[in-house]
């Protein structure tokens, strides 16, 4: 599925970019990445997949970065604590966010239907691409705001350099997507088990 694909891919992009940077302490490098989790912020990322997912023509790839970003910046966080042990670090950060994931319930429910309808008849993938993009827009339309809550573990090394993130629990990528991650894992899940 074409919409699997490209949340896969922005998933791994946007770790890369928001787990860079380094710094005294790990408190600030988990600060920092959050803060541009915030902008979506991806200037100081030098990445050929970066720079392919952002300057995409994909319509559903643009959706998705504008509404994330969106999202994005509608998250809060604090940064609860941070435990340091020679040169390995975990910081915890509880964040509010964004829920969408019955936004892409009601989307995706739209899509496969009329999708499934249109697949017969020899649909391209740019008019099956469009049918997401009108289904994920006229449900956003109506769609009622829910925020969510979570702890992120984020698990940081210090090297010669300073502090970095080197590992992050999965709510991470439930905050950078509006829990498009879980949402997926979930699709998943139901297709592994019929």
């Amino acid at each position: 599925m074409k919409i699997k694909k490209v949340f896969i891919s922005l998933c791994l992009v946007f770790s890369m970019a928001f787990m860079t940077g380094c710094s005294s302490d790990p408190r600030e490098v988990v600060d920092q990445c959050m803060k541009n989790v915030q902008k979506y912020d991806f200037s100081t990322i030098d990445s050929k997949e970066l720079d392919e997912t952002l300057n995409s023509d994909d319509a559903i790839t643009n959706l998705l970065l504008d509404y994330f970003k969106e999202c994005a910046a509608k998250m809060e966080y604090t940064i609860k604590d941070s435990k340091v042990d020679g040169d390995k670090a975990t910081v915890s950060v509880d964040a509010t966010y964004v829920d969408a994931s019955s936004l892409l319930s009601q989307a995706m429910t739209y899509y496969l239907s009329r999708a499934l309808q249109l697949a017969f008849t020899g649909a391209s993938e740019e008019e099956l691409n469009q049918i997401f993009v009108t289904a994920f827009n006229e449900t956003k339309d109506s769609y009622q705001t829910k925020t969510a809550t979570c702890t992120i573990q984020f698990e940081c090394t210090k090297d010669k350099d300073g502090w970095k993130i080197t590992n992050v629990s999965n709510e991470f990528y439930d905050v950078i997507t509006a829990n498009a991650y879980s949402y997926f894992e979930s699709f998943d899940s139901s297709e592994t088990k019929e």
